[in-house]
């Protein structure tokens, strides 16, 4: 692969991370509309299905998929990111939106771990330094002090976010979907998530249709920026540069998240937030940069 090529791959990676980091924008004031998470999700990627398709038809690719060997690695693909989606919004209910994407970027730790233990990578003694490092950041961020936790439950859903989304980075790039149209990967992937939540709404779960203009905005937004772009820009750098580097631009997402946090939703930065932030992302950077 030409340098021109793997070049191309981190700008589009960055382009991943900073697009998805934009969620809490558009979906925070969905949720003070009345909307619940699983409606949100289901609009939105019910919107960026449409996006889709009229992408693939104006760059005529097929929607048909050549290989049927890749049509489960797709499924399974569809599946766990449509979980990482839905525990990440979950998670929005209970934890301030910046704290919520950065504690998501352990997703590059698990990552690393995955490969090591089921790709045989060798675990270095820095990578085990910088992983104690990051602990400690989420550590920080957990506690906020007067003996005031983050709520459990919040933080068990962005967790699973981060793991479900680590699996779904490694499955990208050790499938065989390699060889499918990153829109067409996409397509896929936003096909079986859409299944998921409209299965999850069916168990008893009410649908909350937005009304207004605004909430109609918010949810293209939402279809367009974090979702039609991101998942693009994330098959396309997988495939250019691999799991890892794609991974560790995703310093890009906490960042982006904590600032329109702040400059938007009025939330509150403390020291310790502060400390927490920078160990988290500076670890995995480092991590990641050193291996």
């Amino acid at each position: 692969m030409s340098s021109l090529a793997r070049y191309k791959g981190y700008l589009v990676g960055a382009l991943a991370a900073a697009s998805y980091g934009t969620i809490p924008l558009f979906a925070l004031p969905l949720y003070k509309e009345g909307l619940n998470p699983v409606s949100v999700l289901l609009f939105r990627y019910l919107m960026a299905l449409l996006i889709l398709l009229i992408m693939l038809q104006m760059k005529k690719v097929s929607i048909r998929v050549q290989e049927r060997r890749v049509i489960l690695p797709l499924v399974l693909l569809g599946l766990m990111m449509g979980a990482s989606s839905l525990f990440l919004f979950l998670s929005y209910l209970t934890l301030p939106a910046g704290i919520a994407s950065t504690i998501l970027f352990v997703y590059p730790i698990v990552v690393l771990l995955m490969m090591t233990l089921l790709y045989h990578e060798k675990l270095r003694i820095v990578t085990v330094a910088c992983i104690v490092v990051a602990m400690a950041g989420i550590v920080l961020l957990y506690y906020q002090g007067n003996g005031v936790t983050l709520d459990p439950l919040g933080t068990f859903f962005i967790v699973m976010s981060a793991l479900t989304y680590a699996i779904y980075l490694v499955g990208l790039n050790r499938t065989k979907t390699g060889s499918v149209d990153p829109l067409l990967t996409s397509l896929f992937v936003i096909v079986v998530s859409v299944v998921m939540f409209f299965l999850y709404l069916r168990c008893g779960l009410d649908v909350t249709v937005p009304r207004s203009f605004m909430a109609w905005f918010n949810i293209f937004c939402l279809a367009a920026i974090p979702t039609v772009v991101s998942f693009y820009a994330t098959a396309y750098s997988v495939q250019h540069i691999g799991s890892t580097p794609t991974a560790v631009l995703g310093a890009l997402e906490p960042a982006t998240a904590v600032a329109i946090g702040i400059l938007v939703f009025d939330e509150p930065i403390t020291l310790r937030i502060a400390i927490g932030l920078i160990l988290v992302i500076a670890s995995v950077t480092f991590l990641i940069i050193k291996k």
